[in-house]
């Protein structure tokens, strides 16, 4: 699979309307009781752009999109696994103890995660992300940077 279609896969896509707080889950209507899934943030996310196109037309739309996934492709490492390759460089430089931190925010339906990373108690990166797993991910994505490891 190439780097454009996992950057658009639902859990990426999921993952920045919760990144970028596009709040887009509060247009979205649901059955009493019912959560939204990380494929309906995506559609309704792909809806989103939809509706831009139609409004404001192909260049507004563009402008939006290639400001979102600029930056996405950017960081974007099809490889994986950035909390073992932090915890690996952690451990191949000495460089201390690695704590992660994880809190959720937001109503049962559209829960939201954030994680901090701690190295030696001191904070050294954050995310978020639709999931615990995921914010942890991009929290180790964004440690690695900062210690030029990434």
């Amino acid at each position: 699979m190439n780097k454009r279609i996992k950057v658009t896969a639902n859990k990426n896509l999921a993952d920045i309307v919760v990144k970028y707080d596009l709040k887009i889950d509060e247009a979205i209507r649901f059955r009493e009781g019912e959560k939204p899934t990380m494929k309906m943030t995506a559609n309704a996310f792909e809806a989103f752009i939809g509706a831009i196109h139609c409004a404001e037309g192909i260049n507004k739309a563009r402008e939006v999109i290639l400001g979102i996934f600029v930056e996405e492709l950017r960081n974007f490492d099809p490889e994986g696994n950035y909390k073992g390759r932090l915890q690996e460089h952690i451990a191949r430089y000495s460089l201390g103890e690695l704590i992660y931190r994880s809190s959720e925010s937001g109503p049962g339906h559209k829960k939201a995660w954030a994680a901090a990373i701690y190295l030696n108690g001191e904070e050294i990166a954050q995310g978020v992300g639709y999931s615990k797993k995921r914010a942890e991910i991009n929290a180790a994505r964004e440690a690695l940077q900062t210690l030029n490891a990434g």
